[in-house]
């Protein structure tokens, strides 16, 4: 399961690491602390958990991306940040901030063998807009599943 930055944050308190527990109603292992990282994952059934930077060389049967469009809007934000420190930039902000998003979506959107589930809460986030567009287009791939 990879996390957005803030849920991350979140898991990583004591009382956060206890509130996921209950919400997932088992064993968790933390890939994004050190600690739990190097020891791996102490049962086999474990959820594990990873930020969406350390996706890439990763794999699962299933993998579920939560808050997508958090980690959509961050990636945005750091690719702004970047496109202000280049020297010499070859295309203009938009298309390379697109292109660097892009490259990381790609790379999370391949990390799932059988079943990828997406998790947004933004209707107005990129993520939504741009995955609903797919889901319009590949309804035999994609299945949108909206809570009312």
């Amino acid at each position: 399961m990879f996390l957005p930055p803030s849920k991350v944050s979140e898991v990583r308190s004591a009382e956060g690491s206890a509130r996921f527990g209950e919400l997932v109603g088992g064993d968790f292992w933390s890939g994004f602390d050190a600690n739990f990282r190097k020891s791996g994952a102490s049962q086999l059934n474990a959820l594990r958990l990873m930020s969406y930077n350390s996706a890439r060389g990763l794999e699962g049967w299933s993998v579920f991306c939560m808050g997508f469009d958090e980690f959509c809007a961050a990636k945005i934000d750091i690719s702004n940040i970047e496109y202000d420190s280049l020297a010499d930039p070859q295309l203009p902000r938009e298309d390379w901030v697109e292109r660097e998003l892009s490259r990381w979506i790609l790379m999370i959107l391949t990390r799932a063998v059988d079943t990828l589930f997406i998790q947004i809460d933004d209707e107005n986030s990129f993520a939504y807009k741009k995955l609903r567009i797919l889901a319009e287009r590949m309804p035999d791939v994609i299945i949108w599943k909206q809570e009312k």
